[in-house]
């Protein structure tokens, strides 16, 4: 005989016992008789074991955060009463239990222990959920017990730390153009911006305008803390790194905050660089004022201190300032005290021409510089001086009135000091100053400027590399400039192996990368000078008067 072999799904409609039967035939239509039967009691208890379906923090995690609760998901509703401290625990790695409270939470499943304390950093602590083994297990509301422990481990996070600082903590004749720089012990995570966290304040706890370059996602992590301007001379500046509990504050792995707020103080050099009334990143109301007759264009200015006008600067608009422009300096009473041609300027921006020699000037003393536009369409800021100067000691581009009108013009240059005013205008010209003996050499301007962000691909040659120039203010000994006394370094401080030339025609090193920069860093370039050698020398002999150092940032 044959048998069929075939399956049958039934719902009881009560509960109760119930008999099910069933027949077999062969191929033939031959049925069993009597057939087979089977009694099954129908009830409505529920007799399945809860699961565990997930928990957090994960097993083996690592640098979880010593807040971090523990919480656990249950595949059905479970007992409140048996969920508790008695069975879902904690324990560090002496076994001893860590003391905390647990909770319920009926619309998700979910059983929280909150320690009562933060956990401890670095530490392994092993989570336990007891099942139908244990003396006391959790339930589900039937009363079915979690059939065997759920357990597993994880780690607590290490709070960063600072574990090196660039300049030290009390250092002094710091450079005016360093960039602090930090390294943590571990990967870190900054606010956004992050300079809520990261600060530099001067002497006076005024906050002092940066960027911040953080090396993301090495660890451990590196901070360069590059200002937007060159630092004052003989000020102590304090740098803050936020930690503590509240925000905003520096984080490490586990978003574990620093410990607390990590400060360090250093003082900058008394060397001072060249200084101009206007910064780089100065620009006029209009660029290009509509005036295309030639004219001789200028400013009267003082300095508060005795010094040396080492240049003249000039911002142009665009190439409808165009021909040659020669700039002066002359003395109030109209004598001209030295004149200088600009050559391979740029189609826009400052201007910049060096004197052969530095012209010695007088404090509280007014003088004019200027210089001649063949092409007119100079830059302009009418009324600019109608009720205030320009300050930026010791430099002060005088207010209109204090020695008569501010700036000056004079129409069809004849070789006389522009004397004329209207309506109070600025005319963008400015002079390059510096209170150092003329004997030592200096940095009069470098490219890019100290603290500005370079974005790509500008001031970047066609293999993405950045090209650094520094202008002396006298020729310098060109066998003095090499890889010893010039250093490019990257934002973790490595250093960049660079080509070193020296144009003695306008004194200008230039320092060409041999590898191509990123973005999102920060580099730095160092000029060595001071009395221990090796150092740069002027073509006498005489040293670059101390370091100099300046730094940008790449986006």
């Amino acid at each position: 005989m044959a048998v069929n072999n075939w399956a049958y799904s039934w719902t009881p409609t009560s509960l109760g016992p119930a008999t099910l039967k069933s027949r077999a035939f062969d191929n033939r239509g031959n049925v069993q008789d009597p057939p087979t039967a089977i009694t099954v009691i129908v009830d409505s208890v529920d007799r399945t074991s809860p699961d565990v379906t997930s928990f957090e923090p994960a097993a083996g995690a690592k640098d979880v955060n010593a807040n971090r609760n523990v919480t656990v998901t249950f595949s059905e509703a479970m007992d409140a009463a048996t969920v508790n401290g008695s069975t879902i625990e904690l324990r560090d790695p002496a076994n001893a239990l860590v003391s905390a409270t647990v909770s319920y939470d009926a619309d998700s499943f979910t059983a929280t222990l909150d320690p009562t304390a933060p956990l401890s950093a670095g530490v392994t602590y092993a989570a336990r959920v007891k099942g139908r083994n244990a003396d006391q297990s959790v339930k589900d509301v039937a009363g079915n017990p979690l059939i065997v422990d759920v357990t597993w481990a994880f780690t607590i996070a290490v709070p960063p730390q600072v574990v090196s600082i660039t300049p030290t903590n009390g250092a002094d004749a710091v450079p005016i153009g360093v960039a602090p720089r930090a390294r943590f012990s571990t990967r870190v995570f900054f606010p956004v911006p992050e300079t809520l966290a990261v600060l530099l304040q001067d002497s006076a706890g005024n906050q002092v305008p940066i960027n911040v370059v953080e090396t993301f996602p090495d660890s451990p992590s590196d901070l360069v803390i590059v200002p937007q301007r060159l630092l004052q001379p003989l000020q102590t500046y304090t740098v803050i790194l936020k930690g503590g509990p509240d925000e905003p504050h520096i984080t490490g792995p586990g978003n574990t905050p620093l410990p607390s707020d990590y400060t360090w103080s250093f003082t900058t050099t008394a060397a001072l660089p060249p200084m101009t009334i206007f910064a780089s990143d100065d620009t006029p109301e209009t660029s290009v004022f509509d005036d295309p007759r030639p004219v001789e264009v200028g400013l009267k200015f003082r300095s508060d201190t005795d010094g040396h006008i080492t240049g003249v600067r000039f911002y142009k608009g665009g190439p409808e300032n165009g021909g040659e422009h020669m700039g002066h300096l002359w003395a109030s009473d109209g004598t001209l005290l030295g004149s200088v041609t600009f050559t391979d300027e740029t189609e826009s921006g400052w201007q910049q021409a060096l004197f052969q020699a530095p012209i010695p000037i007088m404090a509280n003393t007014t003088y004019v510089v200027s210089y001649i536009a063949p092409q007119g369409n100079y830059a302009a800021t009418i009324g600019q001086f109608a009720s205030d100067g320009v300050h930026h000691p010791p430099l002060h581009a005088l207010q209109d009135g204090v020695d008569g009108g501010n700036g000056v013009i004079r129409s069809n240059p004849n070789g006389e000091v522009p004397t004329a005013s209207s309506n109070s205008t600025n005319y963008w010209v400015d002079v390059v100053f510096s209170d150092q003996a003329p004997a030592l050499p200096q940095v009069l301007s470098t490219m890019p400027t100290p603290g500005s962000i370079v974005f790509f691909p500008h001031i970047f040659d066609s293999q993405g590399i950045i090209i650094f120039t520094a202008t002396f203010s006298e020729p310098i000994d060109p066998t003095s400039v090499n890889d010893s006394t010039v250093t490019l370094i990257d934002t973790v401080g490595n250093p960049i192996p660079v080509a070193i030339s020296f144009d003695a025609g306008n004194f200008t090193v230039t320092l060409t990368p041999l590898q191509p920069q990123f973005i999102l860093s920060a580099y730095t370039v160092t000029l060595k000078g001071g009395g221990d050698a090796p150092h740069i020398t002027d073509v006498t002999g005489m040293p670059l008067p101390a370091d100099y150092t300046w730094s940008i940032t790449t986006h």
